[in-house]
């Protein structure tokens, strides 16, 4: 082997100032640890010069500590050919669903969200009061199998177990087959197991598997869509019609599960066919692209199921501008008298909450006709306040993100659902174990840790970084689906903490540790991506 020179790398240097600098602001935030109701108190507190020296450990620190993880893959002897072939697939399925059986009939039918119960609301009596609010299709899911529940006679409630059994099902299908597709790789074979491993005993798969709402199916989908290119980029992607079937069908599934699903899609369809120069791909993508776009466009809103997408997508700028007026900072009553008659300013002040949108959102007092119906003018406000108030747009963002980049916060804040969230239709939960046996696992099961949904996300960029240096540039298109997530997120979240949101990251784990130890063999006819 030959002996690695070390040398300056541009994506070290990127992740170690970053690191670092996370590292420096979660140290001068002044933080509560809650993120519900109008008191939550976040704010950045004074840099010091020593701060500055203190910065510069971390980077050279983490810098060192990067260049001894490449060094020790480098040292890693992972390749095994001749592996005894076992039906891995079938064994994984099944272990998977035996080790989450006990989570099933714990906490049957499911950890139920509130959005789920709107969802079934929408359309329980017909489809006039169908939005887009959350995702149609998820809610033309749950409507199929509570429909299933009245027909068999086993109610609602039923119906939604119809939906956990269908759900618990395909996980341990997207699981195994990423097991198997490890398994098959020109790798040890310890891999697979321990990605099987990770997947029986890390509790946040399980109680994803239980937690009945639109991210699991979304975040499933999104990691099989993700498991196609890591199986078939870099060797005869392309070159089959059923890839281009597949392709197309898992893309159907993330743009529609989702509302920020087409982001990832419309990207990661165009950096294929950059990658490729394939034009019968470019074409097929383009003509899916416009028929996606035009159903969640003018189709969406000539049958008015947008909903209140607007609000939604303003998160981060209202908070901006509320963070602003709040502080009493470079801003007149005249410059914001377009947000005073969406929610007065008073109002304003005493309900925002800088890590979470909803305070304001879903205050009585808050007009979202007139904020959804003058959406040029919220915009000229939030240009008119940007030049003098970027210190404060700055600390806003990053309060109102900061679940998502702070790899040291963590919330129990929609983090798992393993509960039924209180409704109208008289549904509870059933520990059926403890109803046979009178003995209940719910305290054994229940996680005892609290992981920043961040810190999954820095370990995949970890894990790119590496890849990056190692030059092996096409195997970076499979971090590129959960990356395009995360950047869709963090200039969108309505709340700084929700685990659900870039759930897809800890699924991701296993292949964040595998993917810079792949043999990297280019046996794509084109050769641009390399170049």
């Amino acid at each position: 082997m030959k002996k690695r020179r070390w040398k300056i790398s541009i994506p070290n240097i990127l992740f170690s100032f970053f690191f670092a600098l996370v590292f420096l602001l979660d140290m001068k935030l002044e933080y509560n640890e809650s993120t519900i109701g109008p008191f939550t108190k976040v704010d950045v507190s004074t840099f010091q010069v020593k701060d500055i020296f203190f910065y510069l450990l971390i980077f050279l620190m983490t810098y060192v500590l990067l260049l001894l993880i490449e060094k020790g893959y480098d040292k890693l002897s992972t390749k095994e050919k001749d592996k005894k072939k076992i039906p891995i697939f079938k064994i994984s399925f099944v272990l998977l669903l035996v080790a989450w059986l006990p989570y099933i009939l714990t906490y049957f039918p499911g950890g139920i969200y509130y959005d789920t119960f709107a969802s079934i609301k929408q359309v329980e009596n017909g489809f006039s009061t169908l939005t887009n609010h959350n995702p149609i299709l998820y809610t033309l899911l749950l409507k199929l199998f509570t429909t299933l529940g009245e027909i068999t006679n086993v109610g609602l409630k039923g119906g939604i177990g119809y939906f956990l059994i269908f759900q618990y099902l395909f996980c341990a299908f997207v699981l195994a087959y990423a097991t198997k597709m490890i398994y098959q790789k020109n790798i040890s074979k310890c891999f697979s197991y321990l990605t099987l491993f990770f997947f029986v005993f890390f509790p946040l798969v399980p109680f994803y598997v239980i937690s009945v709402w639109k991210d699991t199916p979304f975040s499933f989908v999104l990691f099989l869509f993700i498991l196609f290119l890591f199986d078939k980029w870099g060797s005869t992607f392309l070159h089959k019609k059923t890839d281009y079937v597949v392709y197309f069908i898992l893309a159907f599934f993330v743009c529609f599960l989702r509302n920020n699903g087409i982001i990832i899609i419309i990207l990661t369809t165009l950096v294929l066919y950059l990658c490729t120069r394939n034009k019968k791909f470019g074409i097929s993508g383009g003509i899916f692209l416009l028929t996606v776009l035009f159903i969640q466009g003018p189709i969406y809103s000539h049958f008015h199921l947008n909903g209140s997408t607007f609000v939604e997508a303003s998160a981060i700028p209202f908070s901006q501008i509320a963070y602003t007026i709040k502080n009493n900072e470079n801003v007149s009553l005249e410059e914001v008298a377009f947000i005073d008659s969406v929610i007065p300013l008073e109002i304003l002040k005493n309900v925002y909450t800088p890590t979470n949108f909803d305070t304001i959102k879903f205050n009585e007092n808050f007009n979202d006709y007139i904020f959804s119906a003058n959406k040029k003018e919220f915009l000229k406000v939030w240009f008119k306040l940007f030049p003098k108030n970027i210190g404060n747009y700055t600390k806003a963002y990053l309060l109102q993100t900061l679940g998502f980049w702070d790899y040291f916060r963590a919330s129990d804040t929609a983090y798992i659902q393993n509960n039924v969230w209180e409704n109208e239709y008289g549904i509870i939960g059933t520990d059926i174990i403890q109803k046979i046996t009178g003995f209940s696992l719910k305290n054994r099961l229940k996680p005892k840790i609290l992981f920043s949904a961040a810190s999954f996300v820095w370990f995949s960029l970890l894990s790119f970084v590496i890849t990056l240096n190692k030059r092996k540039y096409k195997l970076i298109l499979v971090y590129l689906p959960a990356l395009f997530l995360w950047g869709s997120i963090m200039i969108g979240t309505p709340i700084a903490f929700s685990l659900r949101y870039v759930y897809v990251f800890v699924l991701f784990v296993p292949l964040s540790l595998i993917i810079p130890i792949l043999p990297y063999e280019n046996k794509h006819k084109n050769k641009k991506f390399d170049k």
